[in-house]
């Protein structure tokens, strides 16, 4: 938890459940924000509606006085939208049926369930890497430094003809509405820290 050292707005309570006396001996929000500076820095940044939480994070670290990190930004919205089409809600709560149950607005059990999307829309749409699910649905990834700052958008995307599997030998999965075989995920994903481990989903900057 951390201490934002202000008071707290009794919307928002309702919402994550946490009260004042909880947080009356956490972190303070200008170490929390080094702390974040010092390890997402050169590295991806994967979160649901990400356009609120970097626009939090810019503001918290703007107050306190700490540089922001240099990192890209992928939104699983923007992500969920692309590779599974026709879901009746792209909120990160409504979606248990897809992801199982989970704690919504508690920040370990979101951070969970925006992972578990994630490796869902790149198993939906054979990608293998951030990279390629970024290719394949179109995705621009957002910007965030001190320089410039911009959130993850979508481009127009043309579709891939799926080539037949026997006429595709070993070069891998279609992109299609058909003939899809499946992303090899068994890749380790999480650290202790929910931080991006190895294998093709480890995401830095060059």
């Amino acid at each position: 938890l951390i201490n934002p050292g202000c008071a707290f707005d009794y919307r928002c309570v309702r919402i994550h459940g946490i009260q004042e006396e909880d947080v009356a001996g956490a972190m303070d929000l200008h170490g929390a924000m080094a702390l974040l500076r010092e390890r997402l820095d050169g590295r991806g940044v994967v979160a649901h509606n990400a356009a609120f939480d970097t626009g939090v994070m810019k503001s918290a670290m703007e107050r306190e006085g700490v540089e922001p990190p240099d990192v890209r930004v992928l939104c699983t919205v923007a992500a969920a939208r692309r590779a599974l089409p026709g879901l009746s809600s792209y909120s990160l709560s409504k979606m248990m049926d897809l992801l199982g149950e989970f704690h919504a607005h508690n920040a370990l059990d979101d951070a969970r369930a925006c992972a578990n999307l994630l490796l869902r829309c790149a198993k939906a749409c054979g990608a293998r890497s951030v990279e390629e699910l970024s290719e394949t649905l179109g995705l621009i990834p957002g910007h965030f430094n001190a320089q410039e700052y911009y959130h993850c958008k979508t481009r127009p995307v043309r579709k891939r003809r799926t080539v037949p599997s026997a006429a595709r030998g070993s070069k891998g999965p279609a992109i299609g509405n058909g003939g899809q075989t499946e992303a090899d995920l068994t890749v380790p994903y999480f650290n202790e820290n929910l931080g991006v481990d190895s294998g093709p989903f480890a995401w830095a900057l060059p």
